[in-house]
């Protein structure tokens, strides 16, 4: 689906140095690292989100993707919703595109089968102003899938939540995942949401360089744990 060899990214100067790296259809990648140091940047290569001069480039080595492909993303800030409309016209809102038709049959059916999936059934018709931050990362979810994307690009989304209802995100992700059959990457500061959600961890440091570490269902998660942290050492020692 896409793949960076020995890809090189950055503005004016390189943030990421010499990428190695393939993922694949229906593969959750999460990427792990410090705060500053090319995550976001990352991203938005992929996703193609900055349309100005600040857009990130290929600065060395090749970078491909599959073609046509469609991307639904989600950030971590909490007001990304739009305040003056209820969780269905969020949610029908990127189709405006297409059709102007925000009353579309087909769009609001889809619309409310999605917010049924993310938890929502009975909230459908309420702002933002009266959900939770929780909710409101769930309408965001489920309104980046309303383009049923292949690849679902994920900034931080969890981040400001707290702890429980940031696992019960997890674990909703992870069923809508199962379910659509699509390709995640997903941003992380927190090792263990990075073990839980993944099948690999792309870890990175502040100096541009990068591992990746394959997570499998039988492994042993502490001892998993300790060697990201000692991978995240290393890279950053070397």
């Amino acid at each position: 689906m896409i793949h960076f060899d020995k890809c090189s990214i950055g503005y004016d100067e390189v943030i990421l140095h010499e990428l190695e790296l393939f993922i694949g259809d229906n593969e959750v990648i999460t990427v792990l690292g410090p705060t500053g140091i090319g995550k976001s940047t990352f991203l938005r290569l992929i996703g193609g989100v900055d349309r100005t001069s600040s857009r990130p480039v290929v600065l060395a080595g090749t970078y491909e993707k599959k073609a046509d492909m469609k991307i639904g993303i989600v950030f971590q800030t909490l007001d990304q919703l739009f305040p003056w409309k209820n969780a269905i016209d969020n949610v029908v809102f990127p189709c405006l595109a297409k059709t102007k038709n925000i009353k579309d049959p087909g769009l609001i059916k889809r619309s409310k089968t999605l917010l049924s999936e993310v938890g929502l059934r009975d909230h459908m018709y309420k702002y933002p102003m009266h959900m939770s931050g929780g909710m409101r990362q769930r309408v965001a979810i489920a309104r980046a899938m309303m383009s049923t994307p292949d690849l679902l690009l994920m900034d931080e989304p969890f981040s400001s939540l707290d702890a429980i209802t940031r696992e019960k995100l997890q674990d909703l992700l992870l069923t809508i995942q199962a379910k659509h059959q699509m390709t995640i990457v997903f941003i992380t500061h927190d090792i263990d949401e990075a073990i839980k959600l993944s099948n690999r961890i792309l870890l990175i440091d502040g100096y541009g360089r990068s591992q990746v570490i394959r997570c499998n269902d039988n492994d042993d998660k502490m001892s998993l744990k300790e060697n990201i942290k000692k991978a995240l050492k290393k890279v950053s020692d070397s």
